[in-house]
């Protein structure tokens, strides 16, 4: 049984970070991005690299994320309102430099491919914040804990599925 939302974000810090959202896309669906225009969203995992620098910081984010009904403010709502997606984990590190968003941006375009060209990223010269990472879970997660410690972060890992959070080990 899953765990509700309030219970998995009560572990989540109030503090700046960066963040990986790993989405699980149910069917292939067609998304009419205001700057992007038609995007195709292939069923399988979409890998979403974002920061929280706001008041609330890591908490507040990830917990509008979650949240299923909410206005459109950034590309990744149109996915993450979506009723053929689920967020199903979470990997994020406290207090990590701003410019590592996209230092991850960066590295995620090395092992996915890019959605679609400026989406997550129309606030940067990152080819993209979002990316296709395929349909194999344990892979996708084995890749962005590998690439957080690689740029010298603390991963820190909630699995949305079965509701736990834990240090990678």
């Amino acid at each position: 049984m899953c765990a509700s939302s309030e219970e998995l974000l009560s572990t989540i810090p109030r503090v700046p970070g960066i963040y990986v959202l790993i989405v699980k896309v149910l069917t292939t669906i067609c998304l009419r991005v205001r700057s992007l225009g038609v995007v195709e969203v292939p069923e399988g995992y979409v890998v979403y690299v974002g920061s929280a620098w706001g008041f609330g910081g890591l908490k507040s984010r990830l917990s509008r994320h979650l949240r299923k009904s909410k206005s459109v403010k950034w590309h990744i709502d149109y996915i993450t309102c979506s009723y053929f997606t689920r967020v199903e984990a979470i990997v994020y590190a406290e207090r990590a430099g701003r410019e590592l968003e996209h230092v991850l941006a960066t590295e995620f375009s090395k092992f996915f491919k890019p959605l679609a060209r400026g989406f997550g990223s129309s606030d940067c010269r990152c080819v993209a914040h979002a990316f296709i990472a395929g349909q194999d879970l344990e892979q996708v997660l084995t890749t962005v804990v590998a690439t957080f410690r690689k740029h010298g972060l603390n991963p820190m890992l909630v699995t949305i599925a079965t509701a736990t959070n834990s240090k990678s080990s």
